[in-house]
């Protein structure tokens, strides 16, 4: 029988992060510990990842219903490999749940502090880090300036830099130093966070193409279907779908004619956002979708495939794509993160999917 209980968590940014949305000096999550009691000593922590103002169960109600999931975690055959049946609302809940039940089906976990990990490869035995991408977070010109230096001299291969909240053509000469210091063989993705306007969005992705640029997400705000759309058919650069992708998990069918009007080039598939593992990874493929997931490194758990590539969909730079840079001041050091492998299973799973 499974057991479950929860507590929240505060973690504290080494800076002001700053996105086209909001400036966040702290991030509160939610973590989940489960045990079976046929084997109670080994335990997992896994991680309900609420995102205040972006999550689609985001209430203040959500603690309550955190506490429902783990008072009916009993009644969930989760050995059997029955899907999730708890949380139907919640995609961070029911992905919390997802990735715990499969570390303690995997005999993972840890016993009276000490990590339970059978399945041994070259990363949890300290021999090979995880490739990850370099986020420059927004900041003023200078700053975000220092950051990116310093991502190419500690030889990312992947940079990721969040744009929209300043002075475009400042932002554009940035970026152009960027390329000239990275050299090209450097992939250099971009986050608008749905900043720019309709009116203006083709002309600035114009302006951006001559940087040799991987991709753009979320360049529109999620309503913005048709605009979208007509952006995706006639865009320079690469459009990755990200905002547009967040709901609940009685959404998906609704999510995915979205998709499906749109046509982006990728998409950026987060479960803890988007459904959870069932979703993405049951629904999807019967049509016609699927994913491969890597898993982000924020507070330092341990990464490892989840999911299925099915239909029309294929991977894309899948070790590399979607982490984000670890500055939480708890783990400073994402080269650490990827070489220390903890009792915790992952909090957010990425997919990075051509269409």
């Amino acid at each position: 029988m499974l057991h479950a209980d929860w507590s929240r968590h505060r973690l504290n940014f080494n800076f002001v992060a700053i996105t086209s949305r909001a400036r966040m000096a702290y991030k509160d999550t939610y973590f989940v510990r489960m045990y079976d009691d046929r084997d109670p000593e080994r335990q997992v922590i896994a991680e309900s990842p609420l995102f205040a103002g972006l999550s689609a169960e985001d209430s203040p109600d959500y603690e309550t219903r955190l506490e429902r999931a783990c008072r009916d975690a009993a009644t969930w055959d989760y050995m059997e490999g029955e899907p999730c049946v708890l949380a139907a609302g919640e995609s961070s809940i029911r992905f919390a749940f997802e990735c715990g039940a499969a570390a303690l089906r995997l005999g993972q976990g840890s016993r009276k502090g000490a990590p339970a990990l059978p399945a041994q490869g070259p990363w949890t035995q300290g021999q090979r880090p995880v490739t990850i991408n370099g986020l420059v977070w927004m900041g003023d010109i200078d700053t975000m300036s220092r950051r990116m230096r310093r991502k190419v001299e500690d030889g990312f291969s992947v940079i990721k830099v969040k744009i929209g909240a300043l002075d475009f053509d400042a932002e554009l000469k940035m970026l152009r130093t960027l390329r000239d210091i990275a050299g090209a063989d450097t992939v250099i993705r971009l986050d608008a966070n749905g900043a720019f306007t309709p009116q203006e969005a083709m002309k600035r992705l114009q302006r951006l193409a001559s940087l040799n640029i991987h991709s753009i997400e979320q360049p529109l705000r999620p309503q913005y279907v048709a605009e979208l759309a007509d952006l995706c058919r006639h865009t320079p650069i690469p459009i990755a779908l990200d905002e547009s992708l967040i709901m609940r998990p009685a959404d998906i069918d609704r999510t995915i004619d979205t998709i499906q009007r749109i046509r982006p080039q990728y998409l950026i598939l987060k479960p803890s956002l988007c459904g959870g593992l069932g979703c993405a990874d049951t629904r999807g493929p019967n049509r016609g979708y699927g994913m491969v997931g890597n898993v982000g490194i924020r507070k330092q758990h341990r990464p490892r495939r989840l999911g299925r590539v099915g239909g029309h969909l294929r991977a894309v730079l899948a070790a590399r794509i979607g982490y984000g840079s670890a500055i939480h001041q708890q783990h400073r050091d994402a080269a650490i993160a990827t070489r220390r492998p903890i009792p915790l299973v992952p909090s957010m799973t990425y997919a990075y999917i051509s269409l």
